[in-house]
């Protein structure tokens, strides 16, 4: 078994080979414990239970590639493990960034939503200070006419 040099900057592999004899070899560059029998027996078996060349063992975060020669069957196993952890984090990542824009645009149109109304709420705001001014300045008329007219009506009913 080789130990790897730097983890986690390659990809960590591993063959197992089985020959006419059922005689298993594992090496490669991986961080799995290639003298456990036990292991190599489980993928092993996982592999040759499938139907395809190639596939995908979740349990341990392997993917494989089978071929099967007259001689000897090879399997090739890489440990995904890394890169769905990688992914993870980039999903994680992706997730927060896109959360923390999605925010900063919200505050950003709320601010700019703000200041484009101003200029209509000041000129509704200046229309009802008209309308209330101008009904203001009817009333005032109005009343003086209309008690006009009453004391006008008033003193013919006296002069009657």
């Amino acid at each position: 078994m080789k130990e790897p040099k730097s983890p986690g900057t390659d990809l960590q592999y591993f063959t197992v080979r089985i020959n006419i004899y059922n005689e298993v070899s594992a090496y490669g560059y991986t961080a799995f414990d290639l003298d456990d029998h036990e292991f190599i027996q489980e993928v092993v078996y996982e592999v040759l239970e499938r139907k395809g060349d190639e596939g995908y063992i979740e349990k341990y975060g392997l993917q494989y590639y089978r071929i099967m020669t007259p001689s000897m069957i090879v399997m090739s196993f890489v440990d995904m493990s890394v890169q769905e952890d990688a992914l993870e984090s980039l999903i994680l990542m992706g997730a927060i960034i896109g959360g923390v824009s999605f925010l900063a645009f919200f505050v950003i149109s709320l601010f700019l939503a703000r200041w484009m109304v101003k200029p209509v709420d000041r000129a509704w705001k200046q229309q009802k200070q008209f309308i209330s001014d101008a009904s203001h300045e009817l009333k005032t008329p109005l009343t003086v006419i209309m008690a006009n007219a009453e004391l006008l009506q008033s003193t013919e009913q006296l002069a009657e």
